[in-house]
């Protein structure tokens, strides 16, 4: 969507995070089922979240209306 931050990035604020902030609950909500979103994307996103062991996860599918309109 857009991000102007690498994964690297997020996965490195998550650690430092966790290290400074003993404790931490970490949460997060996805949106999958982009226009063009491959099925790699997807097994990329789904490694990311098994990797990063979130302590809260919600998980939304694109609604059918927005899938046929453009997305930026």
């Amino acid at each position: 969507m857009n991000r102007n931050v690498s994964e690297e990035e997020i996965r490195e604020l998550i650690g430092r995070l966790r290290r400074e902030i003993p404790g931490i609950i970490l949460r997060t909500s996805l949106m999958v089922g982009f226009p063009g979103e491959t099925k790699k994307r997807y097994e990329k996103l789904l490694r990311f979240v098994e990797e990063t062991r979130f302590d809260r996860l919600g998980s939304l599918p694109i609604p059918e209306k927005m899938e046929r309109r453009q997305l930026p």
